[in-house]
This record gives structure tokens, C-alpha cells and sequence, in this order.
């Protein structure tokens, strides 16, 4: 599975291919691991469906190690299909989030299903073993870069194609590329023509999501 964002670029050089042109062209083939974010507590959900105004059981209370739990409120509200007024998610202090605790993954948005069906509050704690194994990662690039310029060192043209493993359950990381390398691809410096094409690939692997830097890492 591919998610392909194409190319994107703000041409300034007129109709000439710099990179044919140019007097100095390079090129780097750079490899970008994936990383844990590692947080100081792995990821833990307790909750339960309690008596609200919708009636028995029309209240979800969780207790979740989240860094946005606003986010997972209203995520969860749109996946039970329930009024986000009516759910509480309480988050202790996270001993460091850094962009994996943003609870976008199946075990913590399944919880709330596992207390209705058993009728009971449950809850469910991650070892470091599972979390190092299954929890979301950060990076996972391949990045193949071309510079075109002149002798004296300016910079005339950029082009970046790069592929992003997404892991086995594309979320945050599969949109990454575009909605925040693209943007940023020029960084702080003068370049008027730049392209820039993304592939997101779907693998085997665990889950890649936001780490800190996320999306602007590759450069």
C-alpha cells in the first residue's frame, strides 16, 4: 500500500531543468532509523461506562497515560458514537510524551469496548517488552536528496524524494511527509526552485507516529 503525495515545488528558475544546468550538482542517499520515543511509563488505560444522562452505562470515564487528552476524548467520542460531553479521560502526569503518547493506537481506543462487553471497569497496563515491540515508533525514512548550484556555493535547486515506512497500521506518520516535510523543505535558507515527492509504504512493522521534530527531522 502506497500513499503518494507527488511532487510538490515553487519553480524559480524559469523552464531551464537546474538540475542540467546547474555547474555543481550532488546527490546523498540518507537513511533516517526508526526510533522508540521511550517515555518514562509505558502506555496504560483504565476505564468504565458509568450511569449519565443518556441513562445506565451512557458515561465513559478513562484514566490514560495520553499527552492530548482533548484529542482522545473527542477521538473516542467519534468511534462509539457518543456525545464527547459525555466522556471523562483523565491524564496523570506523563513522565514524557515527546509525540508517542498521542493514543492513536488499537489497544488504547479498544479499551472502552472491552469494559461495555464484560459489563465492568477494566484496565490495562503495557510492559516495556510490549511497548518496545508494539507501541508507536518515530522516523523510518529513506531520503534521496539532489543539490544543484553553482561553484562558489549557492544554492540554486533542491529536489527530495522520500519514502516513509508506516508501519502495519498507517496513522500519523503515514501523512508526516506532506503535511509537515513538505512545507518545510527549503529550512531557513534561499532556494528558489525546490521539488519534493513523498511515498508513504505500508509494512509489517509497528506503527509510525509523530516524534519529537516530527516531520521536520529528515533535514
Amino acid at each position: 500500500v502506497v500513499i503518494d503525495t507527488g511532487w510538490r515545488g515553487r519553480p524559480g528558475l524559469g523552464e531551464a531543468d537546474p538540475f542540467a544546468t546547474a555547474p555543481v550538482v550532488v546527490s546523498q542517499r540518507v537513511m533516517n532509523p526508526r526510533q522508540s520515543p521511550a517515555p518514562i511509563e509505558c502506555r496504560g488505560v483504565a476505564c468504565a461506562w458509568l450511569d449519565g444522562p443518556g441513562g445506565p452505562g451512557s458515561r465513559l470515564l478513562v484514566y490514560t497515560a495520553t499527552q492530548r487528552p482533548h484529542g482522545f476524548r473527542d477521538e473516542l467520542a467519534a468511534l462509539y458514537r457518543i456525545d464527547p460531553a459525555h466522556i471523562t479521560v483523565i491524564a496523570p502526569a506523563v513522565g514524557g510524551g515527546f509525540g508517542g503518547k498521542t493514543s492513536r493506537t488499537p489497544e488504547e481506543r479498544i479499551m472502552p469496548f472491552l469494559a461495555r462487553r464484560l459489563g465492568r471497569p477494566v484496565t490495562w497496563i503495557e510492559t516495556r517488552s510490549e511497548y518496545m515491540a508494539a507501541s508507536n515508533q518515530g522516523r523510518g525514512e529513506r531520503i534521496d536528496l539532489e543539490l544543484a548550484g553553482t561553484a562558489d556555493g549557492r544554492i540554486l535547486a533542491l529536489r527530495g524524494d522520500l519514502v516513509k515506512d508506516a508501519g502495519a497500521y498507517p496513522i500519523t506518520g503515514a501523512v508526516l511527509p506532506g503535511a509537515w516535510t513538505a512545507p518545510g523543505t527549503a529550512g531557513c535558507y534561499d532556494i528558489a526552485h525546490i521539488e519534493f515527492r513523498a511515498r508513504s509504504v505500508a509494512t509489517n512493522r509497528a506503527a509510525t507516529s509523530a516524534f519529537r521534530g516530527a516531520g521536520r527531522a529528515p533535514w
